[in-house]
């Protein structure tokens, strides 16, 4: 019991870990900081200044040239993100909400990993099936239109 207890204590520290470091930590980071982890000022971090948008927002002296090379950039960024960081981070709270509003205590370690394993599985596939089956057609469909409104301005 106690070893079990012990292995237990270990798995939450691995996975607690890696959640908040690989996680939420990094997430935050792509999401605040305009060159994502690796941003070296701290202080231009913040809501609205993301890795994958904050160099392609509208000035007052951007060109319509100018401003349709934005819009394809963010256009294409979209798919960009590192969407399984957010599943790790979704899983790891479904767990724990799973377990705790349905057997009213935490799970395992074990219970833990294999539980975060199938919902991480279950986001990730389901994510990259509509990617696949339904955003990549609008992302298209804007590249093409973007094309032809290039052309009209030349």
């Amino acid at each position: 019991m106690a070893l079990q207890l012990g292995i237990s204590a270990l798995i939450y520290a691995a996975v607690g870990y890696a959640v908040f470091t690989m996680g939420v930590k990094r997430e935050k980071l792509d999401m605040n900081c305009p060159d994502g982890p690796d941003t070296k000022d701290m202080s231009v971090c913040k809501d609205g200044n993301g890795k994958l948008w904050s160099r392609h927002r509208y000035t007052e002296d951007d060109t319509v040239k100018s401003s349709l090379a934005k819009i394809s950039a963010l256009n294409h960024s979209y798919n960009k993100a590192i969407i399984w960081r957010r599943y790790l981070i979704l899983s790891f709270v479904s767990t724990l909400l799973l377990f705790l509003v349905s057997l009213q205590r935490l799970p395992t370690g074990f219970e833990l990993l294999g539980s975060m394993l199938i919902i991480f599985i279950v986001f990730y596939v389901a994510h990259n099936f509509y990617r696949y089956h339904h955003d990549r057609f609008i992302e298209e469909a804007i590249t093409r239109h973007l094309r032809h409104l290039a052309q009209a301005v030349k």
